[in-house]
Order: structure tokens, then C-alpha cells, then sequence
């Protein structure tokens, strides 16, 4: 290097580290980017590379204390009576009160809580038998007297069942496996919503009365935007005429819960389901939420006046429960030959079921569509809810025996 360049690039270094390079707005943008080529080329030998930020956090699986668990208000799912559940989120029961009341409720001939009842017992004789398979979801929160406290995003029946465990005499059972997602602390409620309905979904069928509660709330909030944005209006609309208020709340709803639900809610659906909120009274949707009642035997209901439909879902719920003390049926009743018991008729269905996955190999998948291999896998996890429901059933009649 000549003693001129040498002295060309020291007066472009101090030029460089002068006050004056505050002020970029008099610098042309191709000498600023010159400039900065020449700073970074300078430096990079002497000052090490930065570690790059980590914004996500992995979850942590731990054993969490029962007590130190909170149900979260805004759950899908709204698991006990409404009366209970509002006392315990409001701390003015504690969950073995809770527990105790349905208990007394069910000696009391109570069919809502019986329906509680037994489906705690259910999974709790599971766990007991199995172990917990599947951890519950939360994610830390700081109480006000400074104790840290986890509160439940997926897993309210399990975190029950613990609590059902806890409470049998020489029982151990002091908390529940959780696995925790800390990152979701500052989550919004529409996010965390979207992951309960999606966890939901994916697993077991809600509640028909828990969708439909749903589906009103996201109605009312539509129709609050159309009419402050008369806009929606020609945006929902159809050959260039603008839809109506109510089927431009219908299409807006349909879209943003096929996305919360991670299955498109077809237009009949949802006005079956606003049906289930407006005709069925309180006494009903509470019973129907604690059997898990079905859309479609809901919708049967609606059609009847108030003062009969009390009397219809109790029918329907006697129709499904056999009575532990029923006598069973004679053995060696004659029966028309060739006809199969329903026993037989379950095993036959699964092993035909088995053997058709069992030849859907890779290479015969890959030939498939992919609207084929969409449908198939939309049918497979039907199939995987109504196989669970299922051997919850059976688990349960073999506990009794």
C-alpha cells in the first residue's frame, strides 16, 4: 500500500468515526452503503459473531401438585354443572368439595351429576389400570401471593380423574403428570381458544351444545362487525349483489370455525346449531352437555314445545343406560339362525377394519389422490374418536363385572 492510499483510507476512516456520520441525510445512499461495506469489512475479524435469539421455548414435562392447577373459564369444553364450575372458578369451593357435592348429588337421584360422576370414574379406573397416557397441557402463572400456579389448556377430564383418584381412602395420588408450555403465558384468548377446540376435535367430539354455544358467541360477534362495516355486506356477497346480514354472518362464521375447528362447518350444520341455542332450554343443555348428547338427536328435541322436551331427553338417556341391577337375558335363548350377536357383529367389523389398513401399504397410498387420501384421513380420524368412545364403553362395563 502506497503512503497515498494509506492516506486516502485513514481520512475515510476518521471520516467515518466522526460526530458527522449522526447525520446520514447529507451522505449519498451510494456512498452510505460503501461506507458500511468498508466498516464491516474492517471489523468483522475483530469482533465475534453474535448468537442468534432463541424466541420459543421447549415444553417441560413435570409432575404437578393438584392443588396447584386451575381450570381456565374459557374452555370448549365446559366440563360440570354450570353452578359448580362457576363456584370453583370464583374460589368459593375448593376441588374435593367440588367432588364431594356431585357425589351427594348422585346419592340424590341427580342425573346431570350422575352422568359427571361416572365418566370421572370411568377414566380414573382406566388410569389407575393403564396409567395416564396422554400428560395434560398448562402453561405457568404467577398468583398475587407470589405462588406459582398452572393453568389448564387441555386435559380437564384427566386432571378430574386425579383429583377422583386423590380422594379414595389410602390413595397416594397427590398430582398429575403436565406437560408445560410456558410461551403460552402471553398468548392471546383467541390463540389459546383455537388450541383447545383443535385438541378437542382431534380427539373426542364435543359436546353438541358446547359447539352450538360456540357458534352463537361467533354469530353475535359477526353481526356486531356488519353492522358497524356495512362493507362485509358486498364483500360476502354473490354476482355482484351484496348478501344479506344474515348470510353474510353465516359465511363469516363458517370460515373462521373451520379454521378454529380444523374442519369446514357446512351451512345446515350451523343453523342446526343455533337452533340447539334458541329452542332448548337451560335444564335440557345442561343434561345433554353431561351425556355428551349428539347433534342429531338433539335436533329431534328442538322440535317439540319446552314443557315436553324434559321428558324427551330423559327417554333418551334411559334408552342408552342399562341399570347396573338389570337381570341379565336367559342363556340359550333361541335366536334366528344365522343371525349374529351385536358382540360378534363389533369383532367382525373391527377385523375387516384392521385387515383394510393393514393392506394400505405406502406404496399403494401413493397412488391415491389427494382428495382421496384427504378424505380417507378425514374418515380415519372419525373412525379413531368413535373406536375411543367406544372402548371407553367396554372398559367401563368390564370395571363393573
Amino acid at each position: 500500500m502506497t503512503e497515498s492510499d494509506y492516506a486516502t483510507r485513514k481520512k475515510r476512516m476518521a471520516s467515518l468515526l466522526s460526530d458527522d456520520m449522526t447525520n446520514t441525510t447529507a451522505v449519498p445512499k451510494e456512498q452510505r452503503t460503501a461506507q458500511e461495506t468498508t466498516i464491516e469489512q474492517i471489523e468483522q475479524p475483530h469482533t465475534p459473531p453474535k448468537p442468534p435469539i432463541v424466541t420459543t421455548r421447549v415444553p417441560i414435562t413435570i409432575q404437578v401438585t393438584l392443588a396447584d392447577i386451575e381450570i381456565d373459564p374459557g374452555q370448549p369444553r365446559q366440563f360440570l354443572p354450570a353452578d359448580l364450575r362457576r363456584a370453583l372458578t370464583q374460589g368459593r369451593m375448593s376441588y374435593s368439595d367440588v367432588l364431594a357435592q356431585l357425589q351427594q348429588r348422585t346419592a340424590n337421584g341427580d342425573t346431570e351429576a350422575k352422568a359427571y360422576v361416572d365418566d370421572v370414574r370411568g377414566l380414573a379406573d382406566d388410569i389407575k389400570a393403564n396409567g395416564l397416557l396422554s400428560s395434560i397441557m398448562a402453561y405457568s402463572t404467577h398468583a398475587p401471593d407470589g405462588r406459582t400456579r398452572y393453568r389448564l389448556i387441555d386435559g380437564e377430564r384427566r386432571f378430574w380423574a386425579h383429583v377422583y383418584l386423590s380422594a379414595e381412602p389410602g390413595s397416594d395420588v397427590t398430582a398429575v403428570r403436565a406437560e408445560v408450555h410456558d410461551e403460552l403465558e402471553h398468548a392471546s384468548a383467541d390463540e389459546i381458544v383455537t388450541m383447545q377446540w383443535s385438541a378437542n376435535m382431534q380427539r373426542e367430539s364435543v359436546c353438541a351444545v358446547d359447539i352450538a354455544e360456540f357458534v352463537y358467541q361467533k354469530r353475535e360477534e359477526a353481526v356486531r362487525s356488519i353492522r358497524t362495516d356495512s362493507t362485509l355486506l358486498t364483500q360476502w356477497g354473490t354476482k355482484g349483489k351484496p348478501a344479506s346480514p344474515r348470510d353474510a354472518a353465516q359465511q363469516i362464521v363458517c370460515q373462521a370455525l373451520a379454521h378454529t375447528f380444523g374442519r369446514p362447518l357446512k351451512r345446515r350444520a350451523y343453523y342446526q346449531y343455533l337452533s340447539l341455542t334458541e329452542k332448548l332450554s337451560a335444564p335440557v343443555k345442561a343434561l345433554a352437555r353431561a351425556h355428551k348428547m349428539s347433534l342429531g338427536r338433539l335436533i329431534q328435541i328442538t322440535s317439540q314445545p319446552e314443557r315436553e322436551q324434559m321428558a324427551a331427553i330423559l327417554r333418551m338417556i334411559e334408552s342408552e343406560c342399562v341399570p347396573e341391577d338389570a337381570p341379565a337375558k336367559p342363556e340359550g335363548q333361541p335366536r334366528r339362525p344365522g343371525r349374529p350377536t351385536r358382540p360378534q357383529s363389533r369383532i367382525t367389523l373391527a377385523e375387516r377394519a384392521v385387515a383394510g389398513m393393514d393392506g394400505d401399504t405406502e406404496q399403494v397410498l401413493l397412488n391415491w389422490s389427494r382428495d382421496d387420501l384427504t378424505a380417507v384421513l378425514q374418515k380415519d380420524r372419525d373412525l379413531l374418536e368413535a373406536t375411543d368412545r367406544h372402548l371407553r364403553l367396554v372398559q367401563a362395563a368390564l370395571s363393573r363385572l
